[in-house]
């Protein structure tokens, strides 16, 4: 069984340990800050005595408690009591701060020694998910003579990464080790302090925002609060919200805070997350979305890289600050092998223009989207044939480059590797979404780009039915391979074809029906392959497993076509498996083994938690079901059709025309709309 973590972030620092607070070498634990690894050990030990560690308590994204307790293995006997505690408190913040109290219950002073031990290997956070070093590195250690600190040094080509511990009392310092001895008895307990500072060099390659006029949308920044009389949803709710705290960051060169995708392993900015994730929190925090917006807009890409898979108008997929990136190891700087980042740009933009009712943002990114269609048409679309394909172009690139883009994601019904390019179902759908959305945005500032949107949104929703659709199977293709075959892979990919509109009426039902087959409904959600597929893997990244966030995406599509009892059954689907994960917070993915098998969610062994979108899937099911959608234009309540299990549902202080309401349903009643006095 894996051994379980403790995660603590803040904007600048996160790290990864037990859950009594050693960051061990023997696994992936460490203090990281800009794509680094700072300490790869922090140990703490009594000499010659076990700790048995009791309990922990976690207090907020940041801050921690730890309890162990032991005795001398020589008075040890059955039945006899622990007599000493030891505490750990831990936070993170602009540092690492930890104090260790030591308390003795035993009726004689207990002479003790404490030893610490560190390390920093400044390892980027890409070798460390990657298991393999890449890099060998000569790290400097230098003691202070005082022994009140020791400080880590690595330096490459005049750039300089330290880490620097200092402590409340001098302890004796040996290598790596840090040994301080104290007398404890009940009336006196020992306690250390100590803080670990860290420092990497600038981060090249962002790029400031240019110049606007500062955003007044009309929520400032304000986040509406949703509430549910369900005690299951509601703490769903309240964890979601603390998850998406825990990923605040703050970006070198960017003064507004932004999401990081996930910890531990994507504490960065990735433009399809950040995206969907400002989609998911539309209702209840649209200054979000305007920072995602402006973000992604300073960092478009300006000309073709191969290196980077960079074009002109395309939308960041990823950006990294460790020193891989920084030494052109990998392109990662400012990486653009993403083919739906771009649509979604524009989808967002359009939503959030109609969401604030501002349309100064849409003057301020005029520009910026206008170069992301020609990105669409110029260099997505690499055939002419009216399809957005991709195909990786960088030796480190990514060969997939949808949303699934493990290398073995996307596949024929006999399991059988699409090849590249590839023109991915979903790209399709949110090209036609951002189309349309874009055509109604403009209506009056762009009439006739307005028009022309229209005209190619209509034409590639027919030229997306002739060539997708899937006869035998009444459901659409996974994709297009190379050779224009369609790839007839079953997948989670149609609930992203619903949720843009791109299906066709009369086909939506046999499409989102197929979503509940037994072979892709696992009865905690929607795998991302069937079960039947050749391929399948109930623990593969995107060949099997279930995605929070996929399946609020396809709960939202399923609505709006009317599909309820399907949307429903999802839905109540995965809010139950939260019930079941340790600790309720809904990971980026889980296993797709079927509930008939375990009535447990079995956890995917590398999945982030937390994880933005997987955060915000709660806040795009509670959309969908009481009818908010921005996408379409829609700004008022519409009649709800809320599941019996969710209970009473309220968003309180959603902005509507400039002022705050309070809005609260039941089944499929509204039972109230009024704006708060």
């Amino acid at each position: 069984m894996a051994m379980r973590s403790l995660v603590l972030s803040s904007r600048k620092l996160f790290q990864v340990s037990s859950d009594w607070g050693d960051i061990d070498p023997e696994r992936k634990d460490g203090l990281y800050h800009a794509d680094t690894r700072f300490l790869s050990t922090f140990l703490v030990r009594i000499q010659g005595i076990d700790i048995d560690w009791l309990a922990v308590s976690r207090h907020g994204a940041g801050r921690a408690s730890m309890l162990g307790a032991a005795q001398d293995r020589s008075a040890r006997h059955a039945g006899e009591d622990y007599h000493l505690a030891l505490f750990r408190e831990r936070s993170t913040g602009e540092a690492l701060r930890e104090t260790i109290r030591l308390e003795s219950f035993a009726p004689d002073p207990v002479r003790l020694a404490l030893e610490l031990v560190f390390d920093a290997d400044f390892a980027d956070v890409l070798e460390v998910h990657g298991g393999r070093p890449m890099l060998s590195r000569d790290v400097d250690l230098l003691a202070d003579p005082d022994g009140l600190g020791m400080r880590f040094r690595y330096v490459r080509k005049q750039r300089v990464w330290e880490t620097l511990v200092t402590f409340s009392h001098p302890l004796t310092i040996e290598g790596r080790q840090a040994r301080v001895e104290f007398e404890v008895s009940a009336s006196n307990p020992a306690e250390l302090a100590l803080e670990v500072v860290v420092s990497a060099p600038t981060s090249p390659g962002v790029r400031a925002p240019w110049p606007v006029h500062e955003h007044h949308g009309s929520e400032s920044g304000e986040t509406a609060i949703w509430r549910s009389s369900s005690p299951l949803l509601d703490g769903l709710l309240d964890r979601s919200r603390r998850d998406l705290k825990a990923l605040e960051i703050l970006v070198p060169g960017f003064d507004a805070p932004l999401l990081a995708a996930g910890l531990p392993w994507f504490m960065t900015v990735f433009g399809r997350d950040s995206l969907w994730t400002a989609l998911q929190l539309l209702a209840v925090y649209p200054a979000f979305a305007v920072n995602v917006l402006r973000f992604l807009a300073a960092q478009q890409g300006t000309k073709v890289d191969d290196w980077r898979d960079e074009e002109p108008g395309k939308i960041l997929h990823e950006i990294r600050f460790g020193e891989l990136a920084k030494f052109e190891e990998y392109p990662h700087a400012r990486y653009f092998g993403t083919a739906d980042a771009t649509p979604l740009f524009l989808v967002l933009l359009a939503a959030t223009v109609q969401r604030t009712g501002d349309p100064r943002l849409l003057e301020e990114l005029d520009r910026p989207a206008m170069r992301a269609l020609d990105w669409i048409d110029r260099f997505g679309d690499l055939d002419g044939d009216g399809f957005v394909e991709y195909r990786c172009r960088s030796p480190r690139g990514l060969r997939n480059q949808g949303w699934k883009d493990s290398w073995d994601a996307i596949r024929f019904r006999g399991g059988q590797l699409a090849e590249p390019p590839i023109a991915l179902a979903e790209v399709q759908a949110y090209v036609y979404a951002a189309k349309a959305g874009m055509a109604r945005t403009w209506e009056t500032t762009r009439p006739a780009v307005a028009e022309r949107l229209r005209r190619e949104a209509g034409a590639l929703r027919k030229a997306f039915e002739e060539k997708f659709w899937l006869p035998g199977e009444q459901t659409y293709a996974m994709a297009l391979d190379g050779s224009k075959r369609p790839v007839d892979g079953l997948g989670s990919h149609v609930g992203h074809c619903l949720w843009s509109r791109i299906v066709a009426p009369e086909r939506a039902r046999s499409a989102g029906s197929r979503l509940l087959s037994p072979d892709l409904f696992s009865g905690f959600g929607v795998r991302t392959l069937a079960r039947s597929n050749g391929g399948f893997n109930p623990l593969g990244y995107h060949t099997g497993s279930v995605w929070p966030h996929d399946n609020a995406i396809l709960i939202a599509g399923l609505m709006r076509y009317g599909l309820v009892g399907e949307a429903t059954r999802i839905a109540e689907a995965l809010i139950q498996a939260s019930r079941t994960i340790p600790g309720g917070s809904l990971p980026e993915l889980f296993s797709g083994f079927d509930r008939t098998e375990l009535d447990v969610v079995v956890a995917y062994p590398a999945s982030c938690v937390p994880q933005a979108w997987a955060a915000g899937s709660v806040y795009l099911i509670l959309d969908a079901f009481m009818r908010w959608d921005w996408e379409a234009g829609a700004a008022s309540p519409a009649t709800p059709l809320v599941p019996d299990s969710f209970g009473t549902v309220s968003l309180t202080g959603v902005t509507l025309g400039g002022r705050p309401w309070v809005v609260e349903a039941r089944g499929q009643k509204l039972l109230r709309a009024e704006e708060v006095r």
